[in-house]
């Protein structure tokens, strides 16, 4: 029994070696797929369990798909610009109390500008494009 472990675990090995592996957005994109799928467990059949499932099977085969895929170059590129993205996420979060964040109308800009301030005139740092816009 200790034989046929050892050689199945080196066969997977062996499977493995040089593929992408579990990052964040496989992970992420899986943890999705089951929360989809359990909400279909409770969702009456219809087109909405329908339409949930077939998302659900999307993420998933997704996520593996991320996992056994062997060009590591792209999915390490896109995992670093999903990482990118969630920090940005995580940082305005914190900051909502304290400020609100508009797009430039021209140059599609993001900027951050204090809360309470009433209506104020925003300049664009990038292109100069001064937009009025309560704080």
């Amino acid at each position: 029994m200790r034989n046929f472990l050892s050689g199945l675990v080196g066969k997977i090995r062996s499977f493995l070696y040089g593929r992408n592996g579990f990052d964040d957005l496989a992970k992420h994109s899986l943890i999705a797929a089951l929360v989809l799928c359990i909400i279909c467990g409770f969702i009456p059949r219809g087109i909405f369990q329908i339409v949930f499932s077939a998302i659900s099977w999307a993420l998933l085969i997704y996520s593996y798909y991320r996992i056994l895929s062997k060009d590591i170059y792209k999915r390490v590129a896109e995992n670093k610009k999903y990482i990118g993205e969630i920090n940005i996420f995580k940082a305005r979060w914190q900051q909502r109390k304290t400020h609100r964040f508009y797009r430039c109308p021209k140059c599609k800009t993001w900027l951050r500008v204090p809360k309470g301030r009433g209506k104020i005139t925003i300049t664009c740092v990038k292109c100069t494009t001064k937009f009025d816009k309560r704080s």
